[in-house]
């Protein structure tokens, strides 16, 4: 009965051993990477203290986690440039996968900007002071300016020339 026993879970480990094998080789390339069907993506973590601001990483195909922007804190000191003070409230990537859109405030005004994954670059949109980032389908923005002083009427919307600059609006 013990031989049994043993046959019985040496079966088992083979079986699990196999499994465990063909999933692997499923899942990963030959290189040990995932597959590439897999999305680069984004994650936006808030600040422990914070309900509305927080950090943003971008996590690549690989699942890797790169830390790419970061909210600043409030200075002890007087404040007397507006980009002091970025504030990241909201992050998304591109169809294309090539930009990530970052909603965010400076100081006392809006300044949302795209990164280039490519070259860890930040662009600000131009003009600089919109309220609404949102993609398009062809990797575009779409971007909407509020009337200032009160930003209660829409002045105008704004997209991108085309998806090679994508933070450069008309």
């Amino acid at each position: 009965m013990n031989q049994k026993l043993l046959i019985s879970i040496g079966a088992l480990l083979v079986i699990l051993g196999a499994g465990w094998y063909g999933y692997s080789a499923f899942t990963r390339d030959g290189g040990g990477t995932p597959a590439t069907t897999q999305r680069s993506s984004v994650e936006f973590i808030k600040k422990f203290h914070s309900d509305w601001y927080g950090d943003v990483y971008y996590i690549d195909k690989q699942g890797d986690r790169v830390l790419i922007v970061q909210s600043d804190e409030l200075p002890d000191g007087p404040i007397t440039n507006p980009l002091d003070v970025i504030r990241y409230t909201q992050a998304t990537i591109s169809p294309n996968q090539q930009w990530i859109g970052l909603k965010a405030t400076c100081w006392e005004d809006s300044c949302p900007q795209v990164y280039d994954i490519a070259r860890g670059e930040i662009h600000y949109l131009t003009p600089t002071t919109a309220e609404t980032l949102e993609w398009l389908p062809d990797s575009r923005i779409r971007s909407e300016y509020f009337c200032p002083p009160v930003k209660g009427d829409l002045c105008a919307t704004y997209e991108s020339k085309d998806s090679v600059k994508p933070w450069e609006l008309q």
